[in-house]
């Protein structure tokens, strides 16, 4: 396990050639004996085969075509656990028959975009004994295809030691689970935002001033929050304040680039930026939940 280095080439770099290296990480490979088809997939299969051999389709009825449109597509995963058998990770793999191989990057998953269908790379796991088995995602269900094997993670050209290493894995981990905490927020305060805006307008267009006092103030404490969270106040607004500290999201995105690529423990500037950090967003989030109320 180490850090790759990006850009592999760089200035007069690409004018030698060179052989692209394997893809990072370990190497997985499969077989599966049988295909993971959705309903519609074996309802399509069924209507080819029969007409192949000269067979009347039935139309599918209104059960199969609902029943189709509500599936969750099946899935095939590489499923990593830790020594204590929590899941690290789950790698969606192919799906079809046949021998495939695929790589884990050897990073656990992300809290940022953790409900989407291709989740991102959070953290390098520490070094360690891990496992990998097979499981198939059919009918609402995850069964598991094949026996867990395990292998080891050994890092190369770091000095840090396993104790520093699950140190910085459990900082990465509570750093990602804060700037998920902060753009979910902030994605909140947009949309508070845009429903005030919403009721000034059928205010205004209603020829009634009712609460357009009021509304008005309160998208402005509103905007306040989003202040100390993006430096902007609106996407054309820049954080320029002479003296003003420095907004969460960017204290947070600094850290981010550093803590993905690094193998050391986090440094008394990095567990200071956090904790101001946090400490903010939980200030945000209590006063805005105030507002809301």
């Amino acid at each position: 396990q180490y850090i790759v280095a990006a850009p592999e080439k760089t200035a007069t770099g690409h004018n030698f050639f060179t052989s692209p290296n394997p893809p990072y990480g370990v190497k997985l490979s499969y077989y599966l004996g049988n295909s993971v088809q959705s309903k519609f997939e074996k309802r399509q299969s069924s209507e080819s085969n029969k007409f192949k051999r000269g067979e009347i389709i039935d139309y599918p009825t209104a059960e199969k075509l609902e029943a189709e449109a509500k599936e969750k597509i099946p899935k095939i995963y590489l499923t990593i656990t830790d020594s204590e058998g929590e899941v690290v990770r789950r790698i969606s793999s192919n799906k079809n028959k046949g021998y495939h191989e695929n790589y884990w990057d050897l990073r656990t998953f992300s809290q940022r975009n953790i409900s989407e269908e291709n989740n991102y790379s959070g953290p390098l796991v520490p070094p360690g004994s891990y496992n990998v088995h097979l499981e198939k995602f059919e009918d609402d269900k995850l069964e598991k295809l094949t026996d867990s094997y395990s292998f080891d993670i050994i890092q190369i050209g770091s000095k840090s030691s396993q104790e520093e290493r699950e140190q910085l894995f459990n900082f990465q981990l509570n750093f990602d689970k804060l700037i998920t905490g902060v753009n979910k927020l902030v994605d909140q305060i947009d949309e508070a935002i845009e429903e005030i805006d919403g009721k000034i307008n059928k205010s205004l267009n209603s020829s009634s001033e009712s609460y357009l006092e009021s509304l008005n103030r309160k998208k402005g404490e509103i905007m306040d929050l989003k202040m100390i969270l993006t430096g902007t106040r609106s996407l054309n607004y820049a954080d320029v304040f002479s003296g003003s500290p420095p907004s969460v999201q960017r204290r947070l995105g600094n850290m981010s680039w550093e803590l993905y690529n690094t193998t050391s423990k986090p440094t008394k500037t990095h567990e200071m930026t956090y904790e101001i950090s946090k400490a903010k967003y939980e200030e945000v989030l209590k006063t805005f939940n105030e507002l809301m109320d």
